[in-house]
């Protein structure tokens, strides 16, 4: 068989491949259609390679499994074909032993046309020893993924081809493409003017999304810029002035000066405009008096009052900005021109010209344009540092640096090595190439250098199945791969399906003259296999059609909604009809020796997405039929129980934090009713258990990790009996199993919970699909409908598939980029002057790619197959069919018609009546109502097996699991109200009295009605402290002599923390955040210069090098500590202890760590400070010694200080030769920070103050009982 099709002017002739027989050298390319054996074959040729048959009758040097390179793409399947090929030696070699006793017993193998060749020329014997051989070092085949051979080319060679020696393969580069996105964010547009940075932010608003727009242009092959092609507008200029810089400094200096000509042009305007609205002689007010001239659809009065009032308003504004409203317009000279009524004089002005002009010159798309190229080839160099630095390559880099080795591999040094150790390669997958594999395997094999064998590049794969675009495949490197390659065959039997399903697809895809809408990719017919005839799936006692097409009765359309809806339906009814009839043996498959009745597990679904998939599962529900949803790219960090998941972890990580709760507890993890929320919400008790609850669930979490603890939580709330009330129990318990799985793994990689809670939610933001370990699982397959999407079912087969959503339409996303036909290359273009070949070009990949998902769909049915069909709209209210657009619609479509004079249901009729050697391969049913119901009970998809009883063992040791790695917050979290606070209650009652008239009086609004603004007034609450301490943790840039660095790093912290402040940060009016930054600036200057009592050192006079700020420390604990033995041993020393509430924590053994805010030395002394934030008051005197006294106490922080110093006085004694606490020691400052370093205003009432400063309370642990603690601890 041979056929033709045009490629590049060239003829190309497939033949079809006889195995044994073909030459083996030089580039060939194999085209293997569905289920044609094209992993049988790349065996058999395998074992010829292995012999040296590389003719019918020319014998080369064998080669070992060592030099034959064998790739595909994935890791199973790299297995399958090891075990296939071993598989395959094995037989050959027991073939060869069996033929020398008889040759009549192996006359029928397979592999008989192999022995034949051997026998000829006396090479059995050998053949025996060499495959037992083979088969003994099958474990040292060179059979890889692409990835593996990479990363063996360049470990192996890594002097030859330049790589490091050591390096760490990452699966994914998340991490540090956002990195690369904030890196050059933050060095390059914080800097830009506000006015530039704001155009900026209307286009991407984070440097998440600006990432997200340009991530497939970060790492590998970069597509010619349209801009270098091109060259005949303003902006094309602009763009390649723009390549004519070198630094990013320059680049982006002249984005600036573009944007300051833009700016005068747009300044002119509004001048110009405000002046002739002014004159009430000028030509724009005697129109605005008088409309009637113009069209009054566009021009009424009425509608053009507020908008020339908003353009008035936008030009009285004398702020630099790059804005320009689009209703300006309107007063252009052209669309005046144009909406002019027959008759009247078109009005005419300068302005109305000058409007036309700008619209042309004023082109923001210059700004996005210049921007991106800067952002891509940036944003590359940072994200290579990177990577450079970290000794990091990710599988995408493994592909380009063996690209980039052989592009300056000179003298072929490299390439000579590579083929001389692998003188022959076979390509599996080859559909699924890129250009930079191409290029590596065809430089690789381009030109002998092997003086014993000769080269070979055996390329196989099914043009018809390339549906991984989106992991960077590339259908046309294929093309140009064909077009190069030295021999071209075709596999045509197929040993998969039944005739009539074989026939139904022959004649759907035949009609068409070009179905897969490119020449390069014909449609071949293939025959079926002999052992396949007789094989048939009979409902009734009738043969069904291989292809059933299910379509309403009525003619007419149907929005693409309505068909999946009506589709979903159908599907249903017809499998409850099936099951049903199967259980009286009325449905069953027909194989040439048996009869084998229909189970419910013979019938796969074939989807696109996760949405079909949701619709076919509920329609199923209402048959009570089960089912299950398998995809090859779904994450398990992508479905909503994760996202929910994320809620609970960040409230058992904060209990006191009650929004976090309230939102965990609302979500479909709990399944809690309104009615119960609403419960908790009113009934303060059951808050308050709740509360407790997680509470109990920190420190589960903290002692025993967070499997445990989520076991905890599905136990206690009883979840997995409520997921299976609401139909959803086996996913979600399936989903919640595995997720705890990954976190329990990933928590071993971090040292605390906030830093899995990072991790974990940045795997939901950025889900991997290439993680084998993230991939949804399935929960069960027996006895259920397997719903599979078209990517997981690629490879498979099963007995029965229905692919309902047949007609696939999705518009295609919008792209920068686009395959250039005519030059064979792909062109980025970001200046946008290609916006008519991108959207065409756009338009065709995604139908070539939606038409060969179907082929995928409908070639995995052995027995039958279903498709829905009807002519579809694309929105209810559309009113043209897309029919024409959709995948297996395309293929009615003959070249020369037009969709909307076909009619396809009669296109279907014709199709189904042509029959080959009597049989109907296509068949057309009419759906008259899919609403029917059945007897649910006749449907049986569940064995009755008898369950038998099993008890486990009983575990009767005891486990001794107090080790946990503690903190003070865990110590002092729970507690009890046991003890009365007799010094607290002593209070001075005039204080109290004096405080809260204070406060009263100190109201929120001064005499002029502005929110008042001082630190006492500053925000409060977790935000407001974790700001107020950043700006702590570097004090000196925000107290810093440059005015521009203090500016910038005001300006940045302010505008970061703004959204508390209720403040746009992007407002022109910045005035409040100014005010705000100037409180903030004397409130940091008054801390940091006030002099510290009992120290009597300011800390501006303490040298960097005698403070360490953010001391983390690490107590160990090798003795069980009870709360009981703490209580006992703080309140005996320390007066605050004695006045607190009980610890009740559980008994802890292990560490103990936590970060101290500041250690300084001085004079020969050591203290500690801890910065507080709580905000006790609106004035200076609410911080006195009294109120700070009951902070102290109601919060624990008493316990805080004692471990501290223990910390301190532990750290000292091994590095100090002479220490001695009462020496060494200095004491601990807890700085109220609100009011610490202020000063009472003048004639404030200062009775209640004391010698000790407002705002800092000291103490210094008695010796006793740090020694005491020492012990404990």
């Amino acid at each position: 068989m041979t056929k033709s099709s045009g490629l590049d002017e060239k003829q190309i002739t497939m033949l079809t491949l006889e195995p044994f027989k073909m030459p083996l050298d030089g580039t060939i390319l194999i085209e293997a259609s569905a289920g044609t054996g094209k992993t049988y074959t790349i065996s058999l040729l395998y074992l010829r390679l292995l012999l040296g048959i590389r003719n019918e009758n020319v014998f080369s040097e064998p080669l070992t499994v060592e030099q034959i390179l064998v790739v595909t793409f994935t890791k199973a399947a790299t297995e399958e074909l090891r075990e296939r090929i071993r598989l395959n030696i094995h037989e050959l070699r027991v073939t060869c032993i069996r033929f020398l006793a008889n040759p009549e017993l192996v006359k029928f193998s397979r592999l008989f046309p192999l022995i034949e060749l051997l026998d000829q020329h006396k090479l059995i014997n050998t053949a025996i020893e060499r495959l037992l051989l083979a088969e003994q070092e099958m474990d040292k085949a060179a059979i890889y993924t692409i990835h593996g051979f990479c990363q063996r080319a360049l470990s192996g060679l890594a002097i030859e081809s330049g790589s490091p020696f050591d390096f760490e393969l990452k699966e994914n580069n998340y991490h540090m493409l956002e990195q690369a996105s904030v890196d050059f964010w933050r060095k390059y547009c914080y800097q830009m003017p506000l006015y530039l940075h704001k155009k900026i932010l209307s286009f991407y608003a984070t440097p998440h999304d600006l990432k997200n727009a340009i991530i497939q242009y970060l790492e590998g092959d970069l597509p010619v810029f349209s801009d270098d092609l091109i060259s005949n507008r303003t902006n094309i200029i602009k763009l390649s002035e723009l390549d004519k810089l070198t630094t990013v400094e320059q680049k982006i200096s002249y984005l600036i000066a573009l944007c300051e000509q833009m700016q005068i042009k747009i300044a002119k305007f509004k001048t110009d405009w405000l002046a002739a609205m002014n004159d009430s002689n000028s030509a724009l007010t005697r129109l605005l008096s008088d409309l009637s001239c113009l069209h009054q659809g566009v021009y009424k009065p009425t509608k053009i009052e507020p908008i020339v009032n908003k353009i008035t308003q936008w030009a009285t504004s004398t702020l630099p900005d790059l804005t320009f409203l689009d209703e300006v317009s309107l007063f252009s000279q052209s669309y005046l021109k144009a909406k002019t009524t027959k008759g009247n004089k078109t009005p005419s002005m300068d302005l109305f010209e000058e409007v036309d002009k700008l619209q042309e010159e004023v082109d923001f798309q210059i700004i996005k344009s210049n921007f991106l190229k800067i952002a891509i080839f940036e944003m590359r160099t940072l994200l290579q540092q990177d990577k450079n630095k970290k000794g990091v390559l990710t599988f995408n880099d493994l592909i380009s640096r063996l690209d980039d080795a052989f592009k300056t591999d000179e003298n072929h040094h490299l390439v000579k090595t590579l083929q001389h150790e692998f003188p022959v390669a076979l390509i599996d997958e080859f559909q699924d190439t890129d250009p930079a594999q191409y290029r590596i395997f065809s430089t690789l094999y381009r030109t002998n250098y092997h003086s014993l064998h000769e080269s070979l590049l055996l390329l196989i794969g099914d043009p018809k199945q390339a549906i991984y675009g989106f992991r960077g495949a590339d259908i046309h490197t294929y093309m140009r791969a064909k077009s190069e390659a030295k021999r071209h065959y075709t596999l045509d039997t197929n040993y998969r399906s039944s005739v009539s399903v074989i026939s139904s697809i022959n004649q759907l895809f035949d009609y068409s003259e070009n179905p897969f809408m490119y020449e390069q990719i014909p449609f071949y017919r293939v025959n079926a296999a002999k052992v396949n005839e007789g094989l048939g799936f009979i409902v009734e006692g009738k043969q069904e059609a291989g292809l059933n097409i299910m379509r309403p009765e009525l003619d007419g359309t149907l929005s693409l909604v309505e068909y999946k809806h009506f589709m979903a339906q159908a599907l249903a009814k017809k499998v409850a009809n099936w099951l049903m009839l199967a259980q009286n043996n009325l449905a069953y498959f027909q194989t040439k020796s048996e009869k084998k009745t229909l189970q419910v597990e013979d019938i796969t679904v074939i989807v696109r997405s996760k949405s079909e998939a949701a619709l076919i599962q509920d329609a199923l529900k209402l048959y009570d039929i089960n089912s299950v949803y398998l995809s090859a790219n779904e994450s398990v960090f992508s479905t909503d129980l994760a996202l929910d998941l994320l809620r609970l972890l960040k409230a058992a990580y904060e209990p006191q934090n009650e929004r976090l709760i309230r939102e965990s507890l609302g979500t479909i993890l709990f399944q809690m009713t309104a009615l119960e929320l609403y419960e908790l919400q009113e009934n303060e008790q059951l808050w308050e258990n709740k509360l407790y609850q997680f509470q109990v669930y920190q420190q589960k979490w903290q002692q025993y990790g967070v499997m445990a603890f989520l076991r905890d939580v599905l136990i206690e709330n009883r979840l997995s009996e409520k997921w299976y009330s609401s139909g959803q129990g086996e996913r979600m318990l399936m989903d919640f199993m595995h997720l705890s799985e990954l976190l329990q793994k990933a928590e071993s990689e971090f040292e605390s919970q906030h830093e899995l809670i990072k991790w974990f939610g940045e795997q939901i933001e950025m889900p991997t699909v290439e993680s084998q370990e993230a991939q949804l699982r399935l929960e069960s397959d027996k006895h259920v409908i397997k719903i599979v999407s078209i990517h997981k079912s690629k490879g498979l087969e099963y007995p029965i598939v229905l692919h309902p959503f047949a007609l696939m339409y999705q518009a295609p996303k919008a792209q920068l980029d686009f395959m250039d036909e005519t030059i064979n290359e792909r062109v980025l273009d970001i200046a946008g002057i290609r916006k008519d070949d991108i959207k065409l070009q756009a338009e065709k990949s995604r139908l070539s790619e939606d038409i060969r998902l179907s082929y995928v769909a409908l070639t995995r049915a052995v027995y039958h197959c279903v498709i829905g069909f009807s002519p579809v709209r694309e929105k209810s209210n559309s009113k043209s069919t897309i029919t024409h657009r959709t995948s297996v619609g395309s293929l009615l479509v003959k070249e020369d018609e037009l969709a909307n004079d076909i009619d396809f249901y009669n296109v279907i009729s014709n199709i189904a009546n042509q029959t080959k050697d009597g049989l109907n391969s296509i068949s057309v049913e009419k759906l008259t109502d899919t609403d029917d119901t059945y007897d649910n009970s006749l449907i049986k998809t569940n064995n009755n097996e008898q369950l038998k009883s099993f008890e486990a063992e009983k575990f009767t040791r005891t486990v001794l699991d107090n080790w946990t790695m503690s903190s003070y917050s865990h110590l002092s979290t729970r507690q009890k109200q046991l003890l009365s606070t007799p010094q607290v209650a002593k209070r001075d009652d005039k204080i109290q009295e004096l405080l809260q008239t204070k406060m009263l009086k100190t109201n929120i609004q001064n005499v002029d009605g502005d929110a008042i603004k001082d630190i006492y007034h500053f925000p409060k609450g977790a935000f407001a402290g974790i700001f107020l301490h950043g700006i702590l943790e570097h004090p000196e840039q925000y107290l810093s002599a440059d005015k521009i660095q203090k500016e910038y790093a005001w300006r940045t912290a302010l505008e970061r923390f703004s959204i508390h402040l209720n403040i746009n940060p992007l407002s022109d009016d910045n005035n409040e955040l100014g005010q705000w930054q100037q409180v903030l600036e004397d409130w940091l200057y008054r801390l940091y210069y006030h002099e510290l009592p009992f120290a009597n050192v300011r800390l501006s006079n303490i040298p960097y090098e005698m403070q360490s700020r953010e001391l983390h420390f690490h107590l160990n604990m090798p003795n069980p500590l009870t709360a009981n033995q703490l209580n006992k041993t703080i309140q005996e020393y320390d007066s605050l202890s004695a006045q607190a509430d009980l610890l009740t924590f559980d008994t802890v053994q292990g560490m103990l760590q936590g970060f101290i805010d500041l250690v300084f030395m001085h004079d020969d002394k050591y203290y500690i400070i801890d910065y507080k934030s709580n905000h006790l008051g609106y004035a200076f005197d609410a911080y006195t010694q009294a109120n700070m006294q009951l902070a102290m106490i109601e919060h624990r922080y008493d316990l805080q200080y004692q471990i501290y110093t223990l910390a301190l006085h532990r750290y000292l004694k091994q590095r100090l030769p002479n220490y001695a606490y009462d020496t060494h020691m200095g004491g601990v400052f807890y700085l109220f920070i609100r009011a610490a370093g202020d000063v009472p205003e003048e004639g404030a009432d200062t009775q209640y103050l004391n010698d000790l400063q407002p705002g800092v309370f000291y103490t210094k642990p008695d010796y006793k009982l740090i020694l005491e603690l020492d012990e404990l601890f």
